[in-house]
């Protein structure tokens, strides 16, 4: 899964998810910082993964600073 998002100005943006068993991103970063390129839609993969059949609903967000 990919998380796009679009960025109008340089800085770097936090990401948190409210089930980390379900959706986390590929690397263990204890901080979950990126940098983004400003003027241009950037690309971040989420790992996704269930333990159930049953579908779930998770919440991913970006927080710039």
């Amino acid at each position: 899964m990919t998380l796009a998002l679009p960025a109008g100005d340089a800085r770097t943006v936090e990401i948190y998810s409210n089930n980390s068993k379900n959706a986390y991103l590929p690397r263990k970063s204890i901080e979950n910082k990126f940098h983004v390129i400003p003027n241009s839609i950037n690309h971040i993969n989420i790992h996704t993964k269930t333990f159930t059949p049953e579908m779930k609903r998770v919440v991913v967000n970006a927080i710039g600073k």
